[in-house]
């Protein structure tokens, strides 16, 4: 089942688009329709914790000391530190401002930076597909904020199946977050999910 799951502090502003089968929420109702209706368009929340800061609602930046990477289908080019490329991974490692643009063909975008840094990250145009594993891959962090960037259409798709590590062998999602996740914004979001599940925070 492909589905968008939560299951800690989340806040969606943005405007997203999950491609596959939401988890429904049941309806008591004997009015058919109605049923129906709740079943294709509810999503089911495990947990969420609406207590935010101003943070997680800012979706201004500073364009001079934000590190840009541009993605060249199989590679990247990176201006500034706090980042690294490996191929087609990209891997951010400490705690700043990030603006991702341009796309991976067979990539991914990893954000390994400890569990006391907090990490922006700024779609900007950015498409990422990775055949056997999720294109996002949110490893540790304290939280990352997701902005997608004005007028910006983004996409993450994942493959039908994964090839995890014995680290991560509970990857199931073309989002996948370790960490508390914030995605607002203006922009476009588009999660392609051919695997399990769209988006997902443990």
């Amino acid at each position: 089942m492909k589905s968008l799951v939560c299951k800690t502090a989340a806040v969606i502003t943005a405007s997203l688009t999950i491609v596959g089968t939401f988890t429904g929420c049941k309806n008591d109702s004997n009015d058919e329709k109605s049923s129906k209706e709740n079943t294709v368009s509810s999503v089911s929340y495990s947990y969420i914790n609406t207590e935010f800061d101003s943070d997680d609602l800012e979706i201004g930046y500073d364009e001079t000391s934000a590190v840009n990477i541009k993605l060249n289908k199989t590679s990247a080019e990176i201006s500034g530190k706090g980042a690294n490329t490996d191929g087609s991974v990209v891997t951010i490692t400490d705690e700043g401002v990030y603006v991702v643009s341009g796309e991976l063909s067979n990539g991914r975008l990893v954000v390994d930076a400890g569990k006391k840094k907090d990490i922006r990250i700024i779609f900007n145009g950015a498409k990422i597909t990775c055949d056997d594993n999720a294109p996002l891959y949110i490893k540790q962090a304290d939280k990352v904020i997701i902005t997608l960037d004005e007028n910006s259409e983004n996409v993450l798709t994942d493959g039908a199946s994964y090839l995890n590590d014995e680290d991560d062998s509970n990857v199931d999602g073309a989002l996948f977050s370790r960490s508390d996740l914030t995605i607002n914004g203006s922009g476009k979001l588009t999660v392609n999910a051919n695997y399990k599940h769209g988006i997902v925070c443990k």
